[in-house]
């Protein structure tokens, strides 16, 4: 019998899913939240999207949220970002004043401004999936990097829990941002059984 089961439902927080795919985060999250709605767990994936807007019901446990970018002549991605936050602040607020929420998932640093502000009010557990880090990639010449930094930082102490796919990025949390190395879980997303143990992570902090 599936843990799985113990859960109401779970809000999913990125900045792509399917079609808009920029990187193999995409897929990670629609594989989770495919899982979940298999498992009759209600799930949200909240996204954003260059091309199309709007909710789609997938199915009776599975509905993306696609926000929009209204702003034009963007001047940079990090602008982008903090301007969509609004936006998906109010869509979660919404679900969690109308359903059932036991935890919601962010998903790289890009959602982290979301949830910050909400760090001593937010009564649902937070987790949050982390594939690299600012200070691994290279940002030697982004005019935003100790912004980012600092995004980072303030997330991962905000959050309850955080997954990273190797030892190199659990690594460099724990010497660069000081954080307690018992936040941190290792789940590659090329485990065969890699939304299962994601599921049994949600289990273990929901209780």
């Amino acid at each position: 019998m599936s843990t799985t089961k113990q859960l109401k439902g779970v809000i999913l927080v990125s900045f792509e899913f399917p079609p808009r795919r920029l990187s193999k985060m995409s897929d990670e999250v629609e594989k989770i939240a495919k899982f979940l709605s298999k498992e009759k767990i209600k799930t949200w994936v909240i996204t954003f999207d260059d091309w199309r807007s709007g909710i789609e019901k997938i199915n009776d446990f599975l509905i993306i949220h696609r926000i929009p970018y209204p702003v034009p002549n963007n001047i940079s991605f990090l602008a982008m970002i903090m301007n969509l936050k609004p936006a998906y602040q109010s869509v979660i607020a919404s679900i969690l004043h109308s359903s059932k929420i036991d935890l919601i998932h962010l998903f790289d640093w890009t959602t982290l401004p979301i949830i910050i502000p909400w760090k001593n009010e937010l009564k649902v557990k937070t987790v949050l999936s982390l594939p690299n880090l600012q200070i691994l990639r290279d940002s030697a010449t982004s005019p935003y990097n100790q912004g980012i930094k600092k995004i980072e930082l303030l997330g991962m102490e905000t959050v309850t829990k955080i997954i990273v796919p190797s030892k190199e990025v659990a690594s460099s949390i724990k010497k660069h941002y000081n954080i307690n190395e018992n936040k941190i879980t290792i789940v590659s997303q090329k485990e065969k059984k890699f939304s299962e143990k994601i599921s049994e992570i949600y289990n273990e902090i929901i209780v």
